[in-house]
């Protein structure tokens, strides 16, 4: 196992295991898999084994607890021996059927089971087990070994018969025949592309004091770039007010667009000229973007610039991106450093996602069992004191940095300001009424801590369920309990005082706020049915007769809420949907009744293959402002391929850099050239089956947005693995202007174009913003890419998916350092040869073999 985030897997296991207590020492946990078969029917076959090392007996009635996300909610064992039950989302329990036997010294116990999932990936095998001795309520973290590694040439041979495509290192290497490096001079050295662009071959140095003149309109912007030039520089930056300052950031009213600049840079200097504060903000965005990573990495008393000539302005207004913090937690200053990068990049919307199932991640003065109970992570009976453990938390509340973990209204804003000087704006999302688990298990523990005051009315006022709801469901992430009563008065109570709460922050922050996110995916079938509150409002009112009257029911009501207090409601896809019978089948189609009311939906379930290709666009020709969010293209917690060691989901396949790039807003039917299964898409045939986009649609769809869901992602330099670099291709996609191969009706002539420009795009990433990303505002955590290679008549042939990239190769077995043979071209060898790709700063990529 060779990326990054299997060192750091294994580095957080040992960690977790070193918190054990005493009476614990010397178990140790053992899990292999005995049998993986994709054919004829898919299935795994796995073993724990507890093994006591230690002096002391393990008394009868231990449990073990553990999180599998590719178990079964109802696996299959010898129930003669164990139990295996699901308790809640993906979160275990283990116990001997045998309630008798201790578990002396030298003795160890295995206990098998089987489940109908094919495992396909290293990253799949269940997470951070833990024991809760007899008589206990705590658990104890246990060492943990897995013996069992899913190796990618084994990977390939069981899926030789489908069309999946295992990236092997002579898949990678077909894949990246159509790269090739380019010549430094004619690679663009700015992500995203300007509309125009043209370098004159000169270079401007500016040595150190820089002095900047800047129109009084563009202070903050300006003041933000001298820091940010001071970060790369040891020049001495200064604010002037001399006309002949070198660097002048000027104001014009013949640009037009509040996000355009224009930009000239000669042997006189440099002039930024733009009509209001954001384009300036981009344009000098773009200035540091020409500073070469070369000056980063070494910086000196003096900047070179390129001579160049740009004019530039955004395609779409909304260039959007979604951090999850409920599910596993980020901190303040991770988010800062997020901000930073979306800024260099021209992003200009961040979706923070603050609460669901898993956790909820924003203090709500009144409301504190939020963040004292549903904010934090450990081993519990109850769920009154915090919640359990979901994705490898561990037992210990105290001791789970992703697991447990809030925004204090202060860090919240102090981020809502760090993002307003950057010109992104912080869009709020509170999830209703689904994905409510968190926050229902919080009002649970305020209904009792009142109740047992004696205090009824208190214990009511919030509650989110009703105490004798006989309702059954479980949701897609097999939660039992996690939808809001919207039948109940104390639900919109509830709602309502989180939104007045965060409207305060924005206040306080002198941050505007226009638009409140407030969820709406993946209600389970069932919800509402068994409510005695439901069933009394419906029997009230005759217009009300089932789950989709209940939908608009909420909607409207949450909607007027929102518009009482100047705010757009944002939902996702599910919100402006209904269900409807056509012929035999039951469909998602865009909602009449909500049309109208001015809300904003983020299109997302866009399975390539499956039926919501389209939905995008029938909801954009129906009439509903669309922020398309495809999990085919810009779900950035997939998987970027099919390696067993790359970590991520890929329900909706891989997404990569590439796949940012491709995606095609006003023709998404050319976004991928294969589908969910590997199989090649017809474009033409799928465009005719689906709903094509308006003219209106087409103004209706305002924006693009990639997101980024955490159950996978535990800490910083996880999160930047899965953005960077896919996110770059998002933003080239939301801010140059639509690609000249997208129009291209003609398929191989619109896949030559487009290979061509992927060329160009690539070499930008592999020449320039790897060696930039090492350094720029202190440096990020990047996914570097796995060679290609083949061997033919004993010679190595290599390539990268983003020339510029360094291979380095070994013939001896072992994986390349930064002091390895450099691959510049074929080179005869033999033996098992392993490569690489590093940065110029020596980081290194996951490993390719071939012999």
């Amino acid at each position: 196992m060779n990326t990054p985030f299997l060192a750091l897997f294994a580095t957080m296991l040992l960690a977790v295991a070193c918190s054990r207590q005493a009476d614990t020492q010397g178990l140790e946990l053992r899990w292999q898999i005995l049998e993986n078969t994709l054919e004829p029917t898919a299935q795994h076959q796995a073993a724990f084994t507890l093994i006591n090392t230690g002096s002391d007996v393990l008394e009868p009635g231990w449990a073990l607890y553990f999180n599998a996300i590719y178990i079964a909610q109802r696996p299959a064992f010898d129930s003669a021996a164990v139990r295996i039950e699901h308790l809640s989302g993906d979160w275990f329990r283990l116990e001997p059927a045998d309630t008798t036997r201790p578990l002396v010294p030298g003795d160890s116990v295995t206990f098998r089971y089987s489940s109908p999932r094919f495992l396909n990936a290293n990253t799949q095998f269940p997470e951070s087990p833990y024991i809760v001795p007899a008589g206990e309520s705590k658990g104890y973290a246990l060492p943990y070994h897995i013996a069992s590694e899913i190796d990618v040439e084994w990977l390939v041979e069981q899926y030789a018969h489908t069309n999946r495509r295992v990236p092997g290192a002579t898949l990678l290497f077909d894949q990246n025949e159509s790269v090739d490096v380019l010549p430094a001079a004619s690679v663009m050295p700015v992500v995203p592309s300007p509309v125009t662009f043209r370098q004159t071959g000169g270079v401007l140095v500016l040595e150190s004091p820089i002095e900047l003149l800047h129109d009084p309109r563009f202070a903050v912007e300006t003041a933000l770039f001298a820091d940010q030039l001071r970060e790369v520089t040891r020049a001495e930056v200064l604010i002037s007010h001399g006309e002949n300052a070198p660097v002048q950031i000027r104001h014009t009213n013949d640009i037009t667009r509040p996000e355009g600049y224009r930009l000239t840079i000669d042997g006189k200097g440099i002039l930024l000229e733009a009509g209001a504060p954001a384009g300036a903000h981009y344009g000098m965005q773009t200035l540091l973007a020409l500073i070469t990573p070369d000056q980063l990495a070494s910086p000196t008393e003096e900047i070179r610039f390129p001579e160049v000539q740009i004019y530039d302005y955004p395609r779409f207004a909304y260039r959007g991106l979604f951090l999850d913090i409920a599910r596993n937690f980020q901190q303040k200053q991770d988010i800062k450093r997020l901000l930073d990068v979306m800024s260099f990049y021209k992003f200009n919307v961040l979706q923070l996602h603050l609460a669901n199932d898993e956790a909820w991640r924003i203090e709500i003065p009144g409301l504190p069992e939020l963040t004292e109970v549903a904010s934090r992570r450990g081993h519990t009976q109850t769920h009154r004191d915090h919640l359990h453990p979901v994705y490898g938390s561990g037992p210990d509340p105290e001791h789970s940095p992703y697991g447990s973990g809030h925004l204090s209204r202060t860090d919240l804003i102090e981020i809502l300001r760090y993002a307003r000087a950057r010109h992104i704006t912080v869009i709020p999302e509170i999830v209703a009424p689904g994905h409510m688990r968190a926050a229902i298990m919080a009002m649970h523990a305020r209904y009792d801590r009142y109740m047992a005051e004696g205090n009824s009315e208190k214990a009511l006022e919030f509650l989110l369920e009703h105490p004798d709801d006989a309702s059954e469901y479980i949701s897609v992430q097999r939660y039992r309990n996690n939808t809001m009563d919207v039948c109940m008065e104390s639900s919109y109570r509830f709602y309502t005082h989180v939104l007045d709460e965060i409207i305060r922050m924005y206040q306080e922050a002198g941050a505007p706020l226009q638009t409140f996110h407030v969820g709406g995916d993946e209600v389970p079938y069932g919800v509402w049915m068994g409510s005695p509150a439901c069933q009394s409002l419906m029997g009230q009112n005759p217009d009300i007769n089932g789950r989709q009257d209940l939908h608009n029911h909420y909607y409207t009501r949450l909607n007027q809420i929102l518009a009482e207090r100047g705010l757009q409601l944002a939902g996702w896809e599910e919100v402006g949907q209904q269900r409807v019978r056509e012929g035999n089948r039951t469909v998602s189609r865009p909602n009449t009744v909500l049309l109208e009311k001015n809300i904003r939906l983020h299109a997302w379930n866009a399975v390539v293959g499956w039926t919501g290709t389209d939905m995008a666009y029938q909801l954009a020709n129906a009439g509903y402002e669309v922020i398309m969010s495809n999990s085919s293209n810009v779900y950035f917690d997939l998987a970027y391929d099919m390696h067993p060691d790359e970590p991520g989901l890929h329900w909706s396949g891989y997404v990569n850099l590439r796949s940012a790039w491709q995606l095609t807003p006003f023709n998404h039917f050319i976004s991928n050239d294969f589908d969910i299964q590997g199989n090649p898409v017809d474009a033409r045939a799928m465009a005719a089956q689906h709903e094509a986009l308006t003219d209106a649609g087409r103004d209706r769809i305002i924006g693009l947005q990639g997101q980024l869901w955490t159950e996978t992602v535990k800490g910083p330099d996880m999160m930047f693995y899965y953005l960077l670099p896919k996110m770059l291709g998002l933003s080239e996609r939301a801010w140059s202007p639509d690609p000249a191969w997208a129009g291209i009706q003609e398929r191989d002539r619109r896949n030559a174009m487009r290979d061509r420009q992927w060329n160009r795009f690539a070499n930008t990433v592999g020449q320039i913003e790897f060696d930039r990303l090492d350094h720029l505002f202190g440096g990020y955590e990047t996914r570097i890419p796995r060679p290609g290679a083949v061997l033919r008549g004993g010679v190595l042939h290599a390539n990268v998916e983003t020339p510029g990239l360094i291979i380095r190769y070994t013939t001896d077995g072992t994986p390349p350092t930064v002091d390895s043979p450099e691959y510049t071209g074929p080179v005869r060898a033999e033996g098992t040869v392993t490569l690489a790709a590093f940065t110029s700063l020596g980081r290194r990529g996951g490993l390719t073999r071939v012999e």
